[in-house]
Order: structure tokens, then sequence, then C-alpha cells
């Protein structure tokens, strides 16, 4: 029989300040200041108990109080639905640290471990700063949003291609193809509501500005507008913003349009920064057409968005194009997989420089890019 521990640290976030376009109440920025987990799962010496444990924590010369329990977190989490009997033999909270010893002596046992694990991730406080709005329908909510508008046929029919994963990942066309049936059945407080269950405290939502038969792209933006503030009233806790997604295979002129559209109902003079919903653009979509077609008109537009955003070396074709949209010198970075795949020995390091040099965040999606 072995001993292991979840030991799981609360460390304090950088300063949010040091995150370029991050506009985040401060309320919400002290409490991720208090959240940073890092966690891992340690094998123990046969016979090691709790105890053991404190005397090598307290000889590390790490300090720390009995007692104090780290916020968000609440001892009945240890007993609602887990039982302490069963699962965990001995929970000390510390200073900087929780540790959770117990006794693995099947797989059940350390299954139920494992879910105990993900109870405490699930609590914890966590900023979401790429999500697609139309990539964030679950299977649950297409079939809430199909019956309402009675689109039951489109579930039954499409529901597979959905949400069943294949062998092999699917191409880029069929997946583009895909995103407006998705984007038709959107609705804004219910995404929301998904992220605020997971306990998300900040949310940046994604999303192209869509013309349809019913509704302009500038009505599209007022319903995202409408729907992120009466979410606030639903779920207080949450912070939700809003980046304007420019499709790489639009025309200047339609990419001008969303860049209007964000800098009308963005940020402006005499409005708090805590107020804003809107707060950028992005460059997003099929990463095989060219970005720098955009840049002129980025530039233009640079001083009056707090965020710009690149998906920029997404896949290893068309790396042409990182150089000139690094000089352009974006907000943030989505994906950069293959920065470091770039040919030529002095560009790739240019790039690798500047983005270092200049500390820019990257988003790095493992579930889409690896």
């Amino acid at each position: 029989m072995h001993f292991y521990h979840f030991r799981i640290r609360f460390a304090v976030l950088e300063s949010t300040q040091n995150i370029p376009g991050l506009i985040m109440p401060e309320d919400v920025a002290k409490c991720l200041q208090r959240w940073r987990f890092v966690s891992e799962l340690m094998q123990q010496q046969d016979g090691e108990g709790a105890d053991a444990l404190d005397d090598r924590l307290e000889s590390s010369g790490r300090s720390y109080e009995k007692d104090t329990v780290p916020m968000g977190i609440k001892p009945d989490i240890f007993q609602r639905g887990y039982g302490t009997n069963t699962i965990v033999s001995q929970v000390h909270l510390l200073r900087g640290h929780m540790v959770l010893v117990r006794k693995i002596s099947s797989d059940v046992e350390a299954e139920n471990l494992k879910n105990l694990m993900r109870a405490v991730c699930r609590r914890m406080p966590k900023c979401e700063f790429h999500a697609h709005l139309s990539g964030c329908i679950s299977r649950r909510m297409l079939k809430i949003l199909g019956s309402r508008r009675r689109a039951s046929e489109f579930i039954v029919d499409n529901e597979s291609a959905l949400s069943t994963p294949s062998r092999s990942p699917r191409n880029l066309e069929e997946a583009f193809r895909l995103f407006p049936l998705i984007q038709a059945m959107v609705v804004t407080v219910d995404v929301i509501r998904e992220f605020n269950e997971d306990n998300v405290v900040y949310l940046e939502l994604r999303s192209t500005p869509r013309q349809t038969d019913c509704m302009s792209k500038e009505e599209y933006v007022r319903a995202l507008i409408s729907g992120v503030i009466h979410a606030k009233q639903l779920y207080p806790h949450i912070c939700v913003r809003i980046l304007l997604s420019i499709d790489r295979r639009q025309t200047v002129e339609q990419a001008e349009e969303t860049v209007n559209l964000a800098m009308k109902y963005g940020l402006k003079d005499g409005k708090a920064e805590s107020d804003a919903i809107i707060i950028g653009v992005e460059i997003s979509g099929d990463p095989r057409h060219d970005a720098r077609k955009f840049l002129p008109l980025l530039e233009k537009a640079r001083g009056h968005l707090p965020v710009i955003s690149f998906h920029l070396a997404e896949i290893k074709e068309n790396l042409d194009e990182v150089h000139d949209c690094l000089r352009f010198g974006p907000t943030r970075l989505g994906h950069a997989t293959f920065l470091h795949e770039i040919q030529d020995d002095v560009l790739r390091e240019i790039c690798l420089r500047h983005v270092y040099n200049n500390r820019i965040p990257i988003d790095v999606l493992f579930v889409s890019s690896f």
C-alpha cells in the first residue's frame, strides 16, 4: 500500500497589468492573485502520513498556518459527495498549500481521488482568454436551442457530426462549414452561464459579426452586448469582455466594417475601463489565408482598440506572414504553435526574440493545437 497526496500550491499571479489589453475589475484581479494553481501527484514512502509531511514542509523552510482556508475552497468540499472516510484519510489546509493524504489501495479509490481533484479544480477561479462563441456550444445547449427554434430535425441529423470525435482530425473545410450552423443557434447568455458554472471569473468571448436575413452586423453586435449585460445581472461574479473577430477569408472592406463596429461600441473617452464590454478585435479564421492584407486597416485603428489579437503560426503552412504581422505589434497571439518552425534561421530568431522581448502573451490551446 502506498501513500499519495495532491499538493496544490497557491501562488501569487504576476500583476494583471502585465497582460496587455487585460481590462479586469479590481475584485476579480485580487481573486486571481490568490489562486494560481500548480498541482502535482507525488508518491510517498510507505507509512508516511500527514504528520511526517508537515515535518518535511516545516523543515524545508516553508511557513504555514493550519486551518487557513484559501478563498473559494470550503471544508465541506471534502465531505459532500465523496465521503471522507472512504477517500481522504487526512486533509490539511495550510498557508500556501492544501495537502490531501490518502492510502491508495484500489483503482476505484484512485478514480475517486481524481474526481475529488476535478471538484477542487472546478471550484478554482479561472480566466478564459480564447473562447470563440460558436465553439462554446455544448450538445446539451444545442438541444435546448434547437427546441427553442423548433429545429429538432437539425439536431437529429447533425448531432453526431458536431460532437462525435473521429479517429483522424477533421479537415479545415469541414470544420469551417460547421461554424455557420452553430453560429445561427448562439445565445450569448447561455454560453456565459456555462462558463459561470465552471467558475470562470474572467471571460473573453470572440465572435464574427454576421449579417443574416433578420439581423444586420451592427444589430448582431448590439445583441452580443445586450446578452453580456443581461448575463451580468444573472451571474454577477463573472466578468465578460468581447473581441470582434475578423475572418481571414473576408475582404478588407468587410474587415473595416468590423473594426468600425469595435470602435463605435468599444472603449470610449469617459467610460471606465471596467465598464467596457467590447475591448478590441482579433484576426482568426482559416489560417491558410494571409492576414497581411488587414495590416494597414489595423494600423489606423491601433490607438482606438486596447486589444488586437492575431491567430498566428497556427499551421506549418503560410509562415511567411509571421514576421510582418509581428512587426505590426499585436497585443496578443493565438496558437503560435509553429512559430519555432520558420525555415529561415535568422528570421525565426528575430520573430522569437520579438515575442520574448515584447512579452507578447500567447493563448495556447492544448486541445486544438496538439
